[in-house]
């Protein structure tokens, strides 16, 4: 069937690191450390390569088709059943731009320009809500890093950890993140302390102060958005407070993250003159 393209592809260039966009609904995010607001990851059910489209709207001409799982629309023509979708582009289109229902573009604080896409940093992520409306539907996206923050301890007693990490099978995916994540150093003997020369002992001892005491397990992994998320949901499931991060903190405080979040909202509106859409 032929297939004639419709570009929602929006080029947006930002200046700042956290913004809303919306003209058709505002929401904003009460912390930006904390943006509850902002649709986080498995938000929505999301599946790149469904082709699950549903009717939401129609007129005398028109039918309006949307994908709930991939956010796409398709608009088909009655009389000629030619169709317009934003899940195809034209073979001119560089392939960089394919099958994206959006790219961001912005410029970081070092003055660096930087892109997001619909796919790899919304829909696949399930980070967006669907809200129906009559004759059309509106898609608020949360875009990048959205909950990038440290919940969980960045030092623990060796048997914290060894009770912590007693909760799963020796050779699980969390087993192996926790291992990998934390490191115990001991410097209250000769012998561990020989394993370093004197420069990097100095520094290793007044970065790990409580291994001065007593052996300790320090967080060793990179902050980045995988890792903090995936140590996030082990510690929630195995029931760590707020009250004990508060505890723990005090001993070695998280490092500060620096997380690109964005929002954005897109609404559709089939019409009598044809579809409306505002961002």
């Amino acid at each position: 069937m032929f297939r004639k393209t419709i570009s929602v592809l929006m080029m947006l260039a930002i200046i700042f690191t956290t913004l809303t966009f919306s003209s058709c609904g505002e929401v904003k995010s009460k912390n930006p450390e904390r943006p509850e607001n902002i649709p986080g990851a498995g938000t929505t059910y999301s599946d790149l390569y469904s082709d699950n489209y549903e009717l939401i709207a129609e007129n005398n001409e028109l039918q309006f088709y949307f994908n709930e799982e991939t956010t796409d629309i398709k608009l088909v023509n009655k009389k000629t059943k030619f169709e317009w979708t934003s899940e195809y582009y034209d073979e001119s289109m560089d392939d960089y731009y394919k099958g994206q229902t959006f790219i961001l573009k912005y410029t970081d604080k070092a003055g660096a320009e930087q892109e997001k896409w619909s796919d790899m940093d919304s829909i696949e992520q399930g980070q967006y809500e669907v809200n129906y409306t009559d004759n059309g539907v509106e898609v608020y996206y949360g875009i990048g890093d959205i909950g990038y923050v440290i919940d969980f301890p960045m030092s623990l007693s060796v048997e914290r950890f060894e009770k912590y990490l007693s909760n799963y099978d020796e050779y699980s995916d969390e087993a192996y993140l926790l291992t990998e994540s934390y490191v115990k150093y001991d410097f209250t003997t000769e012998e561990a302390r020989a394993n370093y020369d004197d420069e990097s002992l100095e520094m290793m001892r007044k970065s790990y102060k409580r291994a001065n005491k007593e052996p300790w397990y320090y967080m060793v992994a990179r902050t980045d958005y995988e890792t903090v998320t995936a140590l996030n949901a082990i510690f929630d499931e195995l029931g760590y407070t707020e009250e004990e991060f508060i505890n723990d903190s005090k001993e070695k405080k998280p490092p500060t993250l620096n997380p690109v979040e964005f929002s954005l909202k897109i609404c559709y509106q089939l019409t009598d003159k044809g579809l409306q859409v505002t961002v």
